[in-house]
């Protein structure tokens, strides 16, 4: 039994490393050093804040924190919401990604913070519990590569809720 086990959880730790790589890879080549900061420092921090403040209340800091310029996405419309997405929006919507693909985001909501509103509304105690467990495991490999992979120049130090500042 425990022979397995062991191939299916190689397989899920590579899919989330491949996941998390691609997702740091499209952050990466985004042209502004200070979004690939900040989100490195929050990949860095997300599953401390995870950890402190449980999963409900980190997918809505993020999604409040999710918006350069939130009056030009009500004027531009939805098409424009990736392009708006800052740090903040860009690790809740690779969150809602993965977690989608993982099938615990079961709505048509094609919307980055899909996430958040599954949690809100659909998510059981249950439910509430693996998709925190899957989102840490996630966010290991979040950090893991961020760290490795983008500058901390140009980096602003914004506390999260129950932080005191970031952490590197």
């Amino acid at each position: 039994m425990r022979e397995e086990k062991q191939p299916v959880r190689r397989l899920l730790e590579q899919e989330r490393g491949k996941f998390a790589w691609n997702c740091v890879q499209e952050i990466k080549r985004h042209p502004s050093a200070e979004l690939q900061a900040e989100y490195r420092t929050r990949a860095l921090t997300f599953n401390q804040m995870v950890q402190i403040n449980g999963l409900g209340a980190t997918l809505g800091f993020l999604k409040a924190k999710a918006k350069k310029d939130q009056k030009a996405e009500k004027e531009q419309g939805e098409k424009q919401e990736q392009q708006e997405l800052n740090a903040y929006g860009h690790l809740l919507k690779h969150l809602t990604c993965w977690m989608r693909q993982r099938g615990f985001v079961t709505n048509e909501d094609e919307k980055f913070d899909a996430l958040l509103f599954w949690v809100l509304r659909k998510a059981d105690r249950e439910d509430y519990r693996r998709a925190t467990t899957e989102c840490l495991a996630f966010g290991d490999w979040l950090r893991r590569f961020a760290e490795a992979e983008l500058s901390k120049e140009g980096s602003q130090q914004a506390a999260g809720p129950g932080q005191q500042g970031g952490r590197e």
